[in-house]
């Protein structure tokens, strides 16, 4: 405030430092907010995908457990098929 109100140079200079200081200041904001609302839609994007990506990778888990459950009964012990003689017992 005091180097708005005095006439010297050195005065003028600081006030047009802090003129342009608090215009960088406001232009930071103004991309601030704009970034963060690109931001912002990314996430929202993002989960979007996520949910539906979530969806995909339980029906994949879940066939995943079906195979391993499969794959466990083909592998328990199976009665020989056919005729048994005393040599085969």
């Amino acid at each position: 405030m005091l180097s708005s109100v005095l006439n010297s140079d050195t005065a003028i200079d600081i006030n047009r430092k802090i003129m342009r200081a608090f215009v960088m200041l406001r232009q930071y904001a103004l991309n601030y907010s704009e970034l963060k609302h690109e931001l912002d839609n990314f996430m929202r994007e993002t989960n979007t995908r996520l949910e539906k990506n979530e969806i995909n990778f339980e029906a994949i888990f879940k066939l995943l457990d079906e195979l391993i459950s499969h794959k466990k009964e083909l592998e328990k012990p199976r009665n020989p098929i056919g005729f048994r003689t005393s040599a085969n017992s």
